[in-house]
């Protein structure tokens, strides 16, 4: 009854679970709209994408989680990057890949990066918010879809195993 709509759908034989969500206790809670795809196999390979914000730049310098810059400037400037394979990491965020992103990290004022990792069997891709609009929702589908099949080519390159 409390839940929200989900929209679920495969893409490339893996489940993919669409929704938004909150965070946060009552009256204070953040919401956001996710992309789940479920039942992968990333051989050990874990990142993480964050935007950059007070709470990185102090747990980086704290040494409580420390970001690794990928080297692009303008990327580093917005996001925070943790990951435990440099050579993975740069092969599938390519160009295309990070100028996908920054288009996200300038949105104003919401619909920004709010998440970007893998976990145990999974890969989710979360931006602030609820989406309003029917464009919006396809440009957050489109670039979930296109960081999976961009991340799952790489794993594939490096390991010749399906994920």
């Amino acid at each position: 009854m409390f839940s929200l709509p989900k929209l679920y759908f495969t893409h490339d034989g893996k489940d993919v679970e669409v929704s938004s969500a909150s965070t946060g206790i009552s009256g204070q809670s953040e919401r956001y709209t996710y992309v789940l795809f479920s039942g992968l196999d990333f051989k050990g390979f874990e990142f993480r994408i964050l935007p950059k914000s007070v709470r990185t730049i102090v747990d980086d310098k704290l040494a409580i989680k420390r970001q690794i810059p990928i080297g692009d400037r303008l990327f580093d400037k917005y996001f925070s990057v943790y990951y435990n394979d440099r050579d993975k990491i740069l092969k599938f965020l390519d160009d295309e890949t990070k100028s996908d992103l920054l288009k996200w990290a300038q949105k104003k004022p919401i619909n920004k990066i709010s998440d970007i990792r893998n976990y145990d069997d999974k890969f989710i891709f979360c931006v602030y918010g609820e989406l309003k609009d029917r464009y919006e929702f396809e440009q957050l589908l489109k670039s979930a879809i296109d960081f999976y099949d961009s991340h799952k080519e790489v794993l594939l390159n490096f390991s010749n195993v399906a994920i």
